[in-house]
């Protein structure tokens, strides 16, 4: 086990005699780690939010009541349950029908694409995937049958917290590569099959650029830009002094992130902000603001020419050609299983649902979104919930993108907080007490 590892264990034990929100509060901020791992088994590991599922499943099984008929009872856990046991099976039985099959599995898509696809035959890969899937699709159903345990300033409390964690560790380790200052890298950046990659990795230029606690630059500008636009949606219901501060630093976040995921998330982010925003008049007075401070921060900063330039040259760059190659083989290989997929852990795409409907085919990417759409309707009849339905929206987008990784810890970080948002029992004071 890894020193983080074993701090996360020592904070969840220690949850386990605190009243529930506390093991849930830890969860989410366990769901921006993924450069770090708990447990390291050759190139693969337990990502700390995994660790965080383990202990909610635990203290859900100890201290829920009739726990087992309460998901026999709810109708949106049997469509979960339902999920995980179609891409048990698909993933169980389509890697051996269609075995030899070409397929990009490496996590590496870039040395996929130089490479070549390679035959698809079942491997460690699936049965990762496969844990993956049990444990955040039960999580999801413990989180969901409890949500009235959780009030919503308890909740985006613990959102906040999360995002000052990412956003401390992110300038702290950008500052300690441009200055030369200490950073624990071995620390955050545990991960063996990275081989510290991480913590060094630039642009194709030498610029070194923020990946706070990802893998790489475009994981952490999807993040961000579902930050910044979910805090947006905060300080227009609120109005924040707060809130404003943690735009800001999240828009300069963005720059020094240099990844064009990031910035065309934000950019598509804020479509999406203005069509469910209600208060349009603060909205566009607050983006003028932020758009005159960005520039400003831009310009300052000598960014502008990197930002331009990798924005310009994306499309036609080696990285670029690379993923457009896996993106159109993920097609094939959809279109190949018949629509039914290769299993989850088969293939890894460019692109998260063309990813999905390679891995588990129409049915199971229908059922996914079926699950997505669903908790963001229940989160937007309030509008307390608006900031859970802006994070995942864009978080989406940004995976949409660049991002193929079912296991993202950020995605479950949206869809955790959604299963646990309840907008009826805000003022309950039995529910700090459980």
């Amino acid at each position: 086990m890894t020193y983080f590892g074993i701090v996360l264990c020592i904070l969840f034990i220690y949850s386990l005699y605190k009243p529930y929100r506390y093991t849930v509060g830890l969860l989410y901020i366990t769901c921006i780690f993924q450069a770090s791992n708990t447990l390291n088994i050759g190139e693969n590991g337990v990502q700390p939010y995994v660790l965080g599922e383990g202990f909610i499943i635990i203290r859900c099984i100890l201290r829920t009541p009739n726990l087992i008929q309460r998901f026999f009872k709810d109708r949106f856990v049997h469509i979960v349950l339902f999920f995980m046991v179609y891409v048990l099976v698909i993933t169980l039985l389509m890697p051996f029908y269609y075995e030899g099959m070409d397929v990009f599995a490496n996590k590496n898509l870039d040395y996929s694409a130089i490479y070549g696809p390679e035959p698809l035959k079942f491997g460690v890969n699936n049965l990762t995937q496969l844990g993956y899937i049990f444990v955040n699709c039960i999580t999801l159903c413990c989180l969901w049958v409890n949500r009235h345990r959780v009030q919503q300033e308890q909740l985006l409390s613990y959102f906040y917290w999360s995002i000052i964690i990412f956003l401390a560790i992110g300038f702290w380790e950008f500052i300690a590569k441009h200055c030369g200052l200490y950073f624990p890298s071995t620390f955050f950046y545990n991960n063996y099959g990275l081989d510290g990659r991480a913590y060094t990795i630039g642009t194709s230029d030498g610029v070194m650029r923020m990946n706070a606690t990802m893998t790489e630059a475009s994981y952490c500008g999807a993040l961000l830009a579902s930050i910044f636009w979910s805090v947006m949606a905060i300080y227009c219901r609120i109005g924040r002094l707060r809130d404003l501060s943690v735009v800001c630093l999240t828009a300069i976040a963005l720059i020094f992130n240099l990844s064009g995921t990031g910035l065309l998330a934000t950019l598509l982010g804020g479509v999406v902000f203005l069509v469910l925003e209600r208060k349009r008049k603060n909205v566009f007075r607050t983006m003028a603001i932020m758009i005159i401070f960005a520039s400003g921060i831009i310009y300052i900063s000598g960014y502008w020419s990197y930002i331009v330039d990798m924005i310009s040259t994306k499309n036609s760059s080696v990285s670029g050609i690379h993923r457009a190659v896996v993106l159109f083989n993920s097609w094939d290989v959809f279109c190949h299983s018949l629509g039914f997929g290769v299993g989850m852990g088969s293939n890894r795409g460019n692109s998260f649902p063309m990813d999905l409907l390679a891995s588990v085919g129409l049915i199971g990417t229908a059922l996914f979104y079926f699950i997505y759409i669903k908790l963001i309707l229940h989160c937007k009849m309030y509008r307390r919930g608006e900031y859970i339905v802006v994070y995942m929206l864009v978080l989406m987008m940004a995976q949409t993108l660049a991002i193929p990784d079912f296991s993202f810890c950020s995605m479950w970080l949206g869809i955790f907080m959604a299963a646990s948002f309840n907008g009826e029992n805000n003022n309950l004071i039995e529910i700090a007490k459980t």
